[in-house]
């Protein structure tokens, strides 16, 4: 099953595997055009190839904080929360839970069909929860004055891709602050969810590690959803 805790080896390896998908996705991305959607503007430009562009940037901020960070230490961003997850350890399905729904599976898949439907504000799926994650590593090394796993990528790849992709997407061109503000407010609607189901499921001890797994997969689900309905929200109604 795949939420069970008798896979120790997976997590170890997984983001190492999500590193050689953001590599694959790179390669695309700027060695070909099959990304791209509209060949008559440049690739920065395109709020499509954009969000592939996110889902690369995010897994290789995955390998940053579950691979090995900028002082050579490996697992260190488990490592570094484990007082506040109580048991929480490195080899935990929390961890898989958070990141593989999410950017394995529904970050692709929301930019295929975003893509596909011309849909920025599924375009803008991956940016949303990059630009919030921004915040903790941000707020963290300020008052800790010191380096935490992910704050690298987040600084040099996070922050100047989020805000480019947002100003793509909802002010350059038709200026849309309504679909920006509800794109902003999901990604943060989606991690005050992850942090209730840590904090108050898992840690008060209400769930077990495998029932908040589960939980916070219904999350990404339902995240994934809310995103896709939120088009409805920022389109005019038709007349019949």
């Amino acid at each position: 099953m795949f939420f069970s805790n008798n896979i120790a080896w997976y997590y170890r390896i997984w983001p190492w595997v999500g590193f050689g998908a953001a590599i694959f996705m790179l390669v695309l991305l700027f060695a070909t055009n099959y990304l791209r959607d509209n060949l008559n503007i440049e690739r920065w430009y395109d709020p499509y190839w954009l969000a592939w562009l996110c889902t690369a940037t995010y897994l290789l901020h995955n390998a940053e904080e579950y691979g090995i960070d900028l002082t050579g230490k490996r697992y260190s961003f488990p490592k570094s929360i484990t007082s506040t997850l109580a048991q929480c350890g490195v080899n935990d399905i929390l961890y898989v839970a958070v990141n593989i729904p999410l950017l394995w599976l529904l970050s692709p898949l929301a930019a295929y069909i975003g893509q596909k439907k011309h849909s920025k504000m599924m375009a803008s799926f991956t940016v949303a929860i990059m630009l919030i994650n921004i915040i903790p590593h941000t707020f963290s090394a300020i008052f800790y004055e010191q380096y935490n796993p992910g704050l690298l990528t987040a600084l040099f790849l996070l922050i100047p891709i989020s805000v480019w992709t947002y100003y793509i997407n909802f002010i350059r061109i038709n200026s849309n602050y309504r679909a920006l503000s509800i794109s902003i407010t999901l990604g943060v609607i989606y991690h005050l969810f992850i942090f209730f189901s840590i904090q108050c499921l898992f840690r008060s001890g209400i769930a077990s590690r495998s029932k908040c797994a589960f939980f916070i997969f219904i999350v990404s689900i339902l995240y994934y959803f809310l995103v896709a309905e939120s088009d409805k929200l920022i389109k005019p109604a038709t007349l019949p």
